[in-house]
């Protein structure tokens, strides 16, 4: 979670209602492994529009 937090931080800050639809998101999902932290990551960073690093 400091990790996120950091990289929140770095892309401008986030406001909080983001992160909570955000793990509102993430708790809707079928499936278990999407309701990982890297998961809430990649939504935020998605809305922020912080682009992803290349595999």
């Amino acid at each position: 979670m400091r990790d996120l937090a950091v990289e929140l931080i770095a892309a401008g800050g986030c406001p909080l209602s983001y992160i909570r639809e955000a793990f509102r998101e993430a708790a809707g999902q079928e499936k278990k492994s999407k309701k990982s932290v890297s998961y809430v990551r990649a939504i935020l960073l998605d809305w922020l529009g912080v682009p992803r690093a290349p595999p």
